[in-house]
């Protein structure tokens, strides 16, 4: 068996995401006509609930430690779709990049996981706003073996 493996990744996903705007200045800072300030201002302060679809496409590392215990870093990136509009990003269509640290174990057919996962979103300047969001996420998981 190999001591370490690299594997394409292909994870559709789906996060439900809450923002909310702390500072009114950065409203300033984006360069948005004033006449709209105090429309925008209650828009973005307002805390709001909001999902988004990806389906990223990556590679993982895998490093064997034991018999039963991995490691793992994986990149990707893919599209997106993001239901609501931010003072960082605009509603509609955007990219999702994850880097990520894990680790696995094996128990007979069941495989425990356990990710720190880092994400940007951004849309390539295709609209405006395109400040984009950061993230982290810590996941965990489990899988059964069929065979």
């Amino acid at each position: 068996m190999a001591k370490s493996d690299l594997r394409l990744l292909v994870e559709p996903s789906y996060y439900q995401s809450q923002q909310k705007l702390l500072g009114e200045m950065y409203i300033w800072y984006l360069g948005i006509d004033i006449p709209y300030f105090e429309e925008l201002k209650k828009e973005f302060m307002t805390l709001k609930v909001f999902n988004e679809f990806a389906l990223n496409i990556g590679l993982q590392y895998r490093y064997r430690i034991t018999e039963n215990l991995n490691t793992y870093i994986l990149g990707s990136v893919g599209p997106m779709y993001s239901g609501v509009r931010t003072e960082r990003l605009a509603k509609g269509f955007a990219f999702s990049d994850i880097l990520a640290l894990g680790v696995s174990y094996k128990l007979k057919r069941i495989l425990w996981d356990l990710r720190l996962s880092l994400r940007h979103n951004s849309n390539l300047n295709l609209s405006h706003p395109n400040a984009g969001h950061n993230s982290t996420c810590f996941g965990a998981g489990i899988a059964y073996q069929l065979q």
